[in-house]
């Protein structure tokens, strides 16, 4: 049976869970983001447990526990555990581009931004066959130079594509430094399209959380 994500105090105690974290404390907002998400699978939890027997730990607490892991790099299960106990707290009252960009419909320009990889005279003369212009990173120390020359190097929309481009790669790279994608620790698709989930999931949320910061 599903237990209720409802926290109450001990009958003595004198300090509340709450007084644990911090006010500015980021996790309180990335919380926040993250219980409002809750409320609309609240209805796809309740599906997965019986009516009737003992009642469980609330899915939403090993959710949020899930989430502690992936934000604060905890590399095991058992790890996650002993952090809790001390430490955090979860239950607060807390293929090929340019075939792909010809798919693309309408006679509008098109751009095709890439890494230094595909800096190569095959692949932006390819582009510019079919009318797109190449945003590729240069790579200034390839046999004969960049492939990228003034035409579109000197453009302040290549120097904004550059920037715009590499958030493609800071969630990836979030997730291998502080989530648990450069070594996971589970077998087969399934779980391992959960983990990653989970954990794109997460940077999302801090993601949102800083950005909400930034609107105040």
């Amino acid at each position: 049976m599903r237990g209720a994500d409802i926290t109450q105090e001990p009958l003595f105690t004198t300090i509340k869970l709450d007084e644990r974290v911090p006010h500015d404390h980021p996790l309180r907002s990335i919380k926040t983001l993250f219980d409002q998400a809750l409320i609309h699978i609240d209805w796809k939890l309740s599906l997965i447990y019986s009516e009737r027997g003992r009642e469980s730990i609330p899915p939403e607490r090993l959710l949020r526990a899930l989430l502690l892991q992936i934000l604060f790099s905890i590399r095991s299960e058992r790890q996650l555990v002993e952090q809790i106990q001390y430490t955090l707290v979860i239950g607060l009252s807390i293929d090929d581009p340019v075939r792909v960009l010809k798919a693309l419909p309408g006679a509008h320009h098109k751009t095709v931004g890439a890494d230094k990889n595909y800096d190569t005279k095959g692949f932006v003369k390819e582009c510019r066959k079919h009318r797109i212009t190449p945003h590729v990173a240069r790579n200034n120390k390839r046999p004969g130079g960049s492939a990228i020359d003034g035409r579109t190097s000197h453009k302040a929309g290549y120097a904004a594509s550059q920037i715009v481009r590499k958030r493609v790669e800071e969630p990836f790279g979030w997730g291998k430094t502080v989530g648990h994608l450069r070594q996971l620790k589970v077998k087969g698709l399934a779980k391992v399209n959960s983990a990653l989930e989970m954990t794109m999931m997460a940077y999302n949320l801090v993601r949102m959380a800083k950005l909400q910061g930034q609107s105040v």
